[in-house]
């Protein structure tokens, strides 16, 4: 029986560190359906990436950088919006 390779069996915290991420990205998303409709567009052409067993680093740096990319919209958007009551 082959033994299928789970990068948790690699690094203990690399099953925290992407549950830690998908959380963030789950989170952020629900903010931007809920509460900012008009920039789902740009999550449609988000590309979608896909964990990889092989190379657990890289799975994580791409989480990373979905992450990131959410809240660089998210934060350019709110910058650009009127404050209430301007």
């Amino acid at each position: 029986m082959t033994k299928h390779n789970n990068p948790s069996d690699k690094n203990p915290d690399y099953a925290q560190m992407a549950h830690d991420l998908n959380d963030k990205i789950l989170q952020i998303s629900n903010e931007i359906t809920d509460q900012y409709p008009e920039l789902l567009k740009y999550l449609d052409e988000m590309p979608i990436t896909i964990p990889s067993d092989n190379d657990p680093e890289m799975s994580l740096k791409q989480l990373q950088s979905h992450y990131e990319s959410l809240a660089s919209i998210l934060s350019e958007y709110k910058a650009k919006q009127p404050k209430k009551g301007e």
